[in-house]
């Protein structure tokens, strides 16, 4: 039998905030010491896990709809409550409290081995860096793998193999302390963020994770052992930012690799070659839109009812100077600490408008990537001279930017993304499943549609959370896009379960 426990206003329930774990939360929107939605949002901060319903007079239905959007999962008329109407409330609630808690788990945690994942671990580094960026205090990133894992997965097959992830994500976890963060960032590949600690003291660490690793293990009747070779990289000798601290330790592990493995290497102890091919590289981009060695590609998306062509999105490429086609993941990342991203995605735009205006006889939109270096006034005028020089009509250019960049400055974001809305040019919430993936934010924000990102629909690949996904995506009368479906079966799937559109 559930217990109920009775308070009369937010100082009473902060109190049991921390005694009591409360599935549900039932509050009037007037309390003695907080009124609206200023309540519903200290109740959320004290109550993060609950569900939460608010009562409501039939005056303030507005400020009701207004508490949804700042923590609470539905709301009662007073005049209205009955048992049916309650129990309805409650349930819907609850389920959908659980569903953002699974979005949210699934966005920030590894399915297997119950770690943080990268975006996570990224977002902590973040933190961290601003934490001791004011306090001068110590940081450090350590990069690792493990050595002789594919011959394990091949001779012993992939469920030994994810077991042996499993054992060691635990083991790493007993080595460390609690307040640092360890992260599997994929394959078997893992990251520990050390706050705090001196590099003698990261070092220590290092070589007790080593050990660890090392240790034999039982898994399917065999005796297995694999080893690990670690990179080190601390704040600010060998980085500033959270990706150059990541790349700085990640090139220590392959020198770690190189000296013979099973050892921890510090980034900076290595020849500047590195350094001297970095700089090539900056080098040939700078050139490289002069050159008109960027290249556009294109993926359609479809609709399932006809298989139709209904929008074609727009992939980047650079050809550099020795003929390879160079993916985005190879130079987007350096474009944009070059601060060039800018003005290669004001080349994207009006290439990509003037390519789409030449389909005369076709209806199909076109979809353009955005940066949060681009989400600015400046190029709300890029994209109105690309439509008027290349005579689109602006209902055909999409614009596809993820959570985390319009969070990066959210109310300079939002106006410029109201500038576009204006114009008719429409935008796409990209990625979704893999941030935040708060449904307030596809309220606050003027988006037409969302993107499920492909890591997240294999994951949950016919699961009731993707259904549920959808059908609240809808009830924001937004559409919903899939990328990533490669399958006949994917296909089927997910038009049953009501895609807009579906790419792959």
């Amino acid at each position: 039998c559930s217990e109920i426990t009775h308070v009369t206003t937010i100082e009473e329930a902060q109190r049991h905030c921390c005694d009591d774990d409360f599935e549900l939360v039932i509050t009037e929107l007037a309390l003695p010491d907080a009124r609206g939605v200023e309540a519903v949002t200290r109740l959320h901060h004290l109550f993060p896990n609950a569900a939460i319903v608010v009562l409501s007079s039939s005056g303030n239905e507005s400020v009701a709809l207004q508490a949804l959007k700042t923590g609470a999962q539905d709301y009662l008329l007073k005049d209205r409550v009955d048992g049916p109407n309650f129990k309805r409330a409650v349930r819907y609630a609850v389920e959908r409290k659980t569903s953002e808690k699974n979005l949210l788990r699934l966005a920030y945690y590894d399915h297997l081995t119950g770690l943080a994942n990268r975006q996570l671990f990224q977002d902590r580094l973040v933190q961290a860096l601003a934490r001791v960026n004011r306090t001068k205090g110590e940081l450090s990133v350590v990069f690792m793998d493990l050595d002789r894992f594919k011959a394990v997965n091949d001779s012993l097959g992939h469920e030994v193999g994810d077991k042996l992830l499993q054992v060691i994500a635990n083991r790493l976890l007993a080595c460390v302390r609690q307040t640092d963060t360890v992260a599997r960032l994929g394959g078997d590949e893992f990251a520990i963020l050390f706050e705090g600690a001196p590099e003698h003291e990261v070092s220590r660490l290092g070589y007790r994770l080593i050990e660890a690793v090392c240790q034999p293990m039982e898994l399917a009747g065999e005796r297995v052992c694999v080893g690990t070779s670690l990179g080190a990289a601390a704040y600010p000798k060998h980085g500033f930012t959270a990706d150059g601290l990541l790349r700085a330790a990640d090139s220590a592990m392959y020198k770690s690799k190189q000296a013979g493995r099973g050892r921890l290497s510090w980034a900076g102890e290595e020849t500047n070659v590195h350094a001297l091919r970095r700089l090539r590289l900056e080098s040939e981009l700078r050139q490289a839109l002069s050159k008109g060695q960027f290249e556009l590609l294109y993926q359609p998306q479809v609709r399932p009812a006809t298989g139709g062509i209904e929008s074609v999105e727009v992939f980047l490429r650079w050809r550099n100077n020795e003929g390879q086609l160079i993916s985005p993941g190879g130079f987007l990342p350096m474009l944009n600490e070059m601060g060039l991203m800018p003005e290669v995605g004001a080349w994207v735009v009006h290439k990509a408008c003037h390519q789409a205006a030449q389909w005369r006889n076709k209806d199909w939109r076109v979809a353009v990537n955005l940066g949060s270096q681009q989400i600015t006034t400046d190029f709300v005028d890029v994209v109105d001279q690309a439509i008027r020089e290349s005579g689109l009509s602006p209902d055909r250019l999409e614009l596809e930017l993820t959570e985390l960049d319009i969070l990066k400055n959210s109310e300079q974001v939002a106006s410029v993304l109201d500038r576009f809305t204006e114009r008719g040019v429409g935008l796409v919430l990209d990625d979704f499943g893999t941030g935040y993936s708060s449904l307030s934010y596809l309220k606050r924000f003027p988006v037409n549609a969302v993107k499920l990102d492909g890591k997240f629909l294999a994951e949950n690949d016919g699961s009731k959370v993707t259904r549920a996904v959808i059908d609240l995506v809808h009830a924001l009368d937004l559409k919903v896009v899939a990328e990533g479906v490669e399958t006949q079966e994917q296909f089927d799937k997910l038009s049953r379960q009501g895609c807009d559109r579906l790419q792959g």
